[in-house]
């Protein structure tokens, strides 16, 4: 019966050895999951705040056009007289 015990041990053995590497298998698994969902959601906090300085920036870019732009009409306003502006105005045709 020594041959048996010793195969016996040694399926044992293999089989602790198999359980001990699959659960290894799964921790890495589930911790390249986790990194991985760390990761996209990282990165999409980065994609969203980059978007919201883009929208900040289009924004401020605006007001300032229209700002400038109202400064401007209303520089013209003053230069004119209201008769002046009304021959502006008219079609040229």
């Amino acid at each position: 019966g020594n041959a048996k015990e010793k195969a016996s041990m040694i399926i044992s053995d293999a089989r602790k050895k198999a359980e001990s590497l699959i659960e290894e298998g799964k921790k890495r698994v589930e911790s390249v999951s986790k990194g991985a969902e760390n990761l996209l959601s990282s990165s999409k906090d980065m994609v969203d705040d980059g978007v919201s300085k883009v929208k900040d920036a289009v924004k401020s870019g605006a007001d300032a056009f229209t700002e400038e732009r109202n400064k401007m009409n209303s520089d013209d306003k003053h230069k004119y007289t209201a008769e002046e502006r009304s021959k502006q105005n008219k079609p040229r045709y």
